[in-house]
């Protein structure tokens, strides 16, 4: 049912502008918060599907869960191996729905180089536009350029595929701020 999506689309395209959906977070008749077992899997991955049909041909791209890689989302614990199972089937499926649509990898929290490595391998890599990040500096945006340069040469040697690299989240966490910041996690600087 994508009623409350397909109005929200209408709005973006009178605009001009397209969306990322993220497809996460599962459902209580498959699994609960995380597919783990190939039944779930193979569910997320029809539920990928058929918003893959359903919004073919319109300005949409699709970000493949949110942060695997902590274990706010990827629930007990994250794990690379699991999170890249559900990455290769749902991708796999959207693009058996749609072979033009645009798909990124979850976005990790912090440049995760390490949990990339584990879940994206070249053949999963072969079924993506991009991998995704979300940054979340503790200073200011020019602290991820180091991060952001390790995340391209990963990408370029360890996956052997032109990737795009994909900001779909960015802030500056509240629970970085500095003890003496005022309640809401911000500094006035």
């Amino acid at each position: 049912r994508f009623f409350q999506y397909d109005a929200l689309l209408r709005a973006l395209d009178a605009r001009r502008m397209g969306v990322l959906w993220i497809l996460d977070y599962g459902h209580p008749d498959h699994g609960g918060r995380t597919p783990r077992s190939p039944e779930d899997v193979a569910a997320f991955g029809r539920f990928a599907a058929a918003a893959a049909a359903h919004f073919k041909g319109r300005n949409v791209r699709y970000e493949v869960w949110n942060e695997p890689n902590t274990e706010q989302f990827w629930t007990p614990y994250p794990d690379a191996l699991e999170y890249g199972a559900l990455l290769r089937a749902t991708a796999a499926a959207i693009h058996g729905a749609d072979p033009s649509a645009k798909v990124s990898s979850g976005g990790v929290s912090r440049m995760d180089v390490p949990f990339l490595s584990g879940a994206v391998t070249p053949d999963i890599a072969a079924g993506l536009t991009a991998v995704a990040i979300h940054p979340y500096p503790k200073t200011g945006p020019e602290a991820i350029v180091s991060e952001l340069a390790m995340v391209r040469e990963w990408v370029a040697r360890a996956l052997g595929v032109s990737l795009e690299i994909w900001d779909t989240e960015w802030g500056y966490s509240s629970a970085n701020a500095p003890q003496d910041a005022p309640s809401n996690g911000h500094t006035e600087a």
